[in-house]
C-alpha cells in the first residue's frame, strides 16, 4: 500500500518543503505502518528506522492496533488524516487520493500551519 498515494506524498513533500521553517514547525508529519502482524519485531523496528530515515519523517509502528481503530482506518489501504493541534480530525480519506483534490488539502493544511 506504500506505493498507492505517492502522487500525494510527492505531492505533500513539495509543499512542505517550499514552506518557511515557522511553518515548517508547525507541522508534525507522521507515517503509521499497520505493525500487528509483525512476527519479528527486531527486523520491523530496524525498518521503520531505516524508512523513517530515507524518508526524513516520524514513521510509527501501530503494534496494536489501536491508530487504526481510533482514527477508523482502513486496513491493508493507504490513509490519510489531517488532525488540528486540538485533536480534530479535519480531513480523512482512504485508497488513492485523486489529484483533484490536492489543492483543497494544500488550502487546509495552509490555514491550519499559520491559523488563518
Amino acid at each position: 500500500t506504500a506505493q498507492v498515494d505517492d502522487d500525494l506524498r510527492n505531492y505533500l513533500d513539495a509543499l512542505y518543503d517550499t514552506q518557511s521553517k515557522t511553518v515548517q514547525d508547525q507541522i508534525t508529519r507522521l507515517l503509521v505502518v499497520n505493525a500487528m502482524e509483525a512476527t519479528s519485531l527486531t527486523t520491523w523496528k530496524e525498518k521503520l528506522i531505516e524508512t523513517s530515515t530515507r524518508l526524513k519523517i516520524t514513521v510509527y509502528g501501530d503494534w496494536t492496533g489501536d491508530m487504526l481503530a481510533t482514527y477508523q482506518m482502513r486496513d491493508n489501504d493507504s490513509n490519510f488524516i489531517i488532525i488540528d493541534k486540538t485533536g480534530i480530525v479535519r480531513f480523512a480519506a482512504s485508497g488513492r487520493t485523486d489529484n483533484s483534490r490536492f489543492e483543497v488539502i494544500k488550502t487546509l493544511l495552509v490555514e491550519l500551519a499559520t491559523g488563518r
